[in-house]
């Protein structure tokens, strides 16, 4: 699966209008031909005028997570979890928000706040628990917030992101009832974070591996996301 903890829809400053010139258009594009699965609900991705937001948000074609606003409409497309089958497992994916998405809240005019992160991913996760085996949770919180969660809510197999751009190797801490698995790998398409799970029958984690590959010139341009971003660039021009 191709996921992303969030902060990825918009460039610009933190709490001002964007200055991406396209507003996000060519980002869900090539996350679209990319195919990804999923992705967490950040402050950057609220990074716009209301309208643009919504906009995105609608052309977006993965699910957009978080556990902890309920947006009761306010937002399209966002959702505390999706479902995936993948060789006869069901993988629940989990979004979690940080809570510096508030301010962006109150710049946009919108009344949702941000409920405590292990108690409100605590009550989703009992929920996917008896639809799914294996929980993957994408985050926006703080390395140390997101340790903390592992250590509170059961039924977490592995937390991917966490904020401000940390990088780390996949590491295992003990949870409730089994070892989490965590893995960061930076932000604005520096890295790809690689993350390999071996499950046993039961969707336990038996090992696991990965890493942070750096996408330097090493690797060859993709010719599609080439040509998308050629097109963007050409309708840009005065």
């Amino acid at each position: 699966m191709l996921l992303d903890s969030g902060e990825s829809l918009f460039h610009g400053d933190y709490w001002t209008t964007s200055t991406d010139p396209d507003q996000g258009a060519l980002l869900i594009e090539a996350m679209s031909a990319m195919g990804y699965e999923a992705m967490a609900l950040g402050a950057r991705d609220l990074d716009a005028l209301l309208s643009t937001v919504k906009a995105r948000f609608e052309d977006v074609q993965s699910a957009i997570l978080s556990a902890n606003v309920r947006v009761n409409g306010a937002l399209p497309n966002v959702q505390p979890y999706h479902l995936r089958q993948i060789d006869g497992h069901t993988v629940g994916i989990v979004g979690v928000t940080s809570e510096q998405v508030e301010d962006r809240f109150e710049a946009l005019g919108l009344d949702l706040t941000v409920e405590d992160p292990i108690t409100a991913v605590g009550q989703v996760v009992d929920e996917v628990r008896k639809r799914a085996d294996i929980i993957i949770l994408l985050s926006t919180l703080e390395q140390s917030q997101a340790r903390e969660l592992a250590q509170a809510v059961p039924g977490i197999d592995a937390i991917v992101g966490t904020s401000r751009g940390v990088q780390h190797t996949p590491v295992a801490i003990a949870g409730v009832e089994n070892e989490v698995v965590l893995h960061a790998s930076g932000m604005q398409g520096e890295y790809l974070g690689v993350l390999h799970l071996h499950f046993d029958a039961q969707g336990h984690i038996t090992e696991f591996e990965g890493r942070s590959m750096p996408l330097t010139d090493y690797y060859e341009d993709d010719a599609q996301m080439v040509e998308i971003i050629r097109r963007y660039a050409s309708a840009s021009r005065p």
